[in-house]
């Protein structure tokens, strides 16, 4: 009876110690990105904001501002401004003279009161926009000087810049586009995609040291339930255990999520990431580009040896630890 409570003790030790290292890090991931202005407190002027940061895809048409929170709710937050204090002229929205808000420009989602964000600042690099509408992207010809029209279909199209955005917003490209080709476009970077994609074996990595701590723990269970068994099985086992723990920080440090790829509530939200990677891959087969396919195949390739031969080398521990026990009894 003392031993399987040990034993199901050091299983729960080993769950609570990994998801104590990965709770930051997916608490981190799951922020919304914003980008912001601040008004000048001591202005008698009214300030101006642009349409951008009052039009939303999601919600309505609503001003954001960013406060501290405290308590249980500590950290930057989002925030609604009431109405009261700025007006809404349609193509514009001005806030009064006098006011201290350090409003969001604009953001990696639709922002929502109470969210956790994170500040950034955007810098710039070449990218390509891959557009999706469900009917039609319509017509591209009056493109901006910083994009070119690479191939179009249908309902999508591909568009180059030299001009794109790092850490990239989706609003930014969804406010541009939302009146030529519909409030109802998407537009997806394949720098994220590629991003993503290349995270995904780091990913595999950490899902591998959870897996081949369970079967240690187990293997080792199974091991020492014989009296007299050599306790440097159990000692050795749990050392190794420790140390593949250690190595999932290490690990989480190698990767960042895109956050225009992130679910809304759960970092853990499977069915998101496989229609956002879905639609992706078959608007881009659409065009007779297969770049996508290539870069998901060669993560899931990674991710199956990363996986697999984790497990194997942890089962070919196990299965020499037994023989050993076996050889050590028959002396």
């Amino acid at each position: 009876m003392k031993r399987k409570t040990l034993g199901v003790f050091s299983l729960l030790l080993i769950l609570l110690v990994f998801c104590t290292f990965i709770a930051p890090k997916a608490q981190e991931e799951m922020m919304t990105l914003v980008e912001t202005k601040r008004t000048e407190k001591n202005s008698p002027m009214n300030t101006n904001v642009g349409e951008i940061a009052i039009e939303w895809r999601t919600s309505e048409r609503m001003l954001y501002n960013i406060v501290e929170g405290s308590g249980w709710e500590r950290g930057q937050r989002i925030a609604e401004v009431s109405p009261l204090y700025y007006n809404d002229y349609g193509s514009y929205a001005t806030i009064g003279p006098y006011s201290d808000y350090r409003y969001i420009y604009t953001a990696s989602r639709d922002p929502v009161a109470g969210d956790t964000v994170r500040a950034v600042k955007v810098k710039y690099k070449n990218d390509i926009y891959l557009l999706w509408h469900p009917e039609t992207v319509g017509d591209l010809s009056k493109l901006s000087n910083s994009m070119k029209l690479l191939a179009k279909g249908e309902n999508v199209a591909l568009i180059s810049t030299w001009n794109g955005q790092y850490p990239y917003f989706e609003h930014n490209m969804w406010f541009n586009f939302r009146k030529t080709v519909g409030e109802e476009v998407r537009v997806y970077s394949l720098n994220d995609t590629k991003t993503f994609c290349q995270a995904l074996p780091w990913i595999a990595g950490v899902l591998s040291v959870l897996l081949c701590s369970i079967v240690l723990w187990a293997g080792t269970c199974l091991l020492t339930r014989k009296e007299g068994r050599s306790k440097w099985i159990r000692m050795g086992n749990t050392a190794l255990v420790g140390l593949l723990l250690c190595a999932v920080p290490i690990l989480l440090e190698q990767f960042d999520l895109p956050a225009s790829f992130m679910p809304r509530k759960v970092i853990l939200d499977i069915p998101h990431y496989a229609e956002e990677l879905q639609r992706i891959t078959a608007a881009m087969a659409s065009m007779g580009d297969t770049t996508v396919q290539t870069w998901l195949s060669q993560a899931a390739v990674s991710c199956a040896l990363i996986i697999g031969l984790s497990i194997l080398l942890t089962v070919a521990l196990l299965i020499a630890e037994s023989r050993l026990c076996h050889k050590m009894e028959k002396n």
